[in-house]
């Protein structure tokens, strides 16, 4: 990622108000994508892997970097980045804030031809035959945005496939989009390059960072982000959120699937149960129950997860733009 693009990209964000709560001064700019540090900035560190859970809008900004966009939607969700299970609330404030990784360097500079399309929802931030944008409704401000650079891989976890093998969504996608016969819930950005240690704030020299990475025995440090229910969330609370950030229901009816079931889509440094939901380790049994109240849950969820899916549940998207 280039500076100037980066420069101009918080230059962009900062015209439309994003920066209020943070401190107006951004960080120094990472040296450019072709500064390859060794991986040896962290001790033993490997990969980082970034899991998102929850309603993001994850749009890939070709050459430059990824935006995650997500609606604010109070307290029906939970705002949350850190470590697995210990992961901080992210502050709330009348106008967006936004956060960024650093100390990784750039991967990928485009999706063309990347599998992922075949495990997400990826769509391009101008819809085909609407010119409908990706963008943020002005009834819901975007309770926070995430700068990431742009990722050495994209991957699917927690993943969900129809038993009849159609794909994933009802209805009928524009000409060139693919429909997928599987869903990845958590998207994981993949990073194996370092030009200092990997952190997590808010853009400002002066806020202490959120996460830093700490790689365990096998050199993996795992950052997890999440915008997800408290509760269990009500029927059609997956379209309801997208909806604030993406104009999906235009030409796809997405519909709860009974004959949907999850399975596991391996992702190596990611251990098992780390890809789920804050719901669904709350029902495995998974939290304690200071780790319980400090997440923002209700101490009401009990019982197992049900065989089947439905997709209610909070997901991302992937959003490509020029």
């Amino acid at each position: 990622m280039s500076n100037i693009n980066r420069r101009d990209l918080i230059r962009a964000l900062a015209a439309a108000s994003l920066f209020a709560g943070c401190s107006q001064q951004p960080p120094p700019p990472p040296p450019t994508s072709n500064t390859k540090a060794a991986p040896s900035v962290v001790a033993g560190l490997r990969t980082v892997n970034v899991l998102i859970h929850g309603t993001f809008a994850c749009i890939f900004r070709s050459g430059q970097s990824v935006v995650l966009m997500t609606p604010n939607v109070g307290a029906a969700h939970t705002y949350l980045a850190g470590q697995w299970k210990a992961e901080q609330p992210l502050r709330q404030k009348a106008t967006e804030t936004i956060y960024e990784l650093t100390g990784v360097n750039s991967g990928l500079q485009s999706l063309s031809g990347h599998p992922i399309a075949n495990s997400m929802a990826v769509i391009p931030q101008t819809i085909p035959g609407s010119g409908s944008q990706v963008q943020a409704d002005p009834r819901h401000l975007t309770f926070f945005s995430v700068i990431l650079p742009l990722p050495d891989n994209i991957l699917p976890a927690n993943c969900v496939k129809r038993l009849d093998g159609q794909p994933i969504f009802d209805g009928t996608f524009p000409t060139g989009l693919t429909n997928p016969v599987q869903i990845g819930l958590t998207p994981v950005f993949v990073y194996n390059s370092f030009y200092d240690t990997p952190s997590f704030g808010c853009v400002s020299e002066l806020e202490t960072p959120v996460w830093t990475a700490s790689p365990d025995g096998r050199g993996f440090a795992n950052l997890h982000i999440r915008a997800e229910p408290s509760s269990k969330p009500s029927p059609g609370h997956f379209t309801d959120m997208l909806g604030l950030l993406v104009p999906l229901q235009n030409f796809v009816n997405i519909k709860n699937n009974p004959n949907a079931i999850n399975f596991t889509c391996p992702v190596d440094g990611v251990a098992q149960g780390e890809d789920q939901g804050l719901l669904s380790l709350q029902r495995l049994g998974l939290l304690t129950p200071s780790q319980i109240k400090s997440l923002g849950l209700k101490p009401s969820v009990t019982g197992s997860p049900s065989a089947s899916f439905d997709l209610t549940n909070c997901q991302s998207v992937i959003v490509t733009s020029p």
